[in-house]
């Protein structure tokens, strides 16, 4: 009788001590894990099963929180980098255009220029000199020119 109390007691705190206890019943309890939070914090499904403990559904929950905090820092900073390296990137293109257009501007001309490198350069080529000098067809030279007119005034005074 006196060991049957006493393993009736120690039952009896066993199952105090279980029932008490929070964590150790949450190794017991039985909870379903659903296959995509599995493969999300594991990354694969090796070891998968459908059943697991609640202790271990509620440790996975805390696994999923850190690494869903941990890619959102990493996928925030690999924004900012790409942020940072296109205002750079563009900076300097935007800048070289702008000086490949004034040099263009300078050399060539544009609205905002009253002359130009190829138009000076031109002038102190004789370039309108040769085009003086190039006769086209059925182009009067200047003789030619005040025999038409001289012509033209006769013909006028006859009328």
């Amino acid at each position: 009788m006196k060991n049957m109390s006493v393993i009736l007691v120690l039952v009896c705190l066993l199952c105090v001590a279980v029932i008490s206890c929070r964590s150790m019943i949450d190794r017991f309890t039985p909870c379903e894990v659903p296959e995509q939070a599995y493969e999300y914090v594991n990354g694969s499904m090796d070891g998968y099963t459908e059943l697991d403990s609640l202790y271990n559904v509620r440790k996975m929950r805390l696994d999923m929180i850190i690494q869903h905090r941990t890619d959102l820092i990493s996928l925030k900073r690999a924004i900012e980098d790409e942020d940072y390296g296109y205002d750079d990137a563009i900076g300097l293109v935007n800048n070289q255009i702008e000086e490949s257009q004034a040099f263009q501007d300078l050399v060539v001309g544009g609205p905002e220029t009253e002359f130009s490198l190829i138009g000076i350069i031109a002038g102190f080529t004789g370039g309108a000199a040769i085009g003086k000098m190039l006769k086209r067809k059925g182009d009067y030279s200047p003789a030619e020119v005040e025999e038409v007119v001289a012509r033209a005034k006769t013909r006028k005074d006859e009328v």
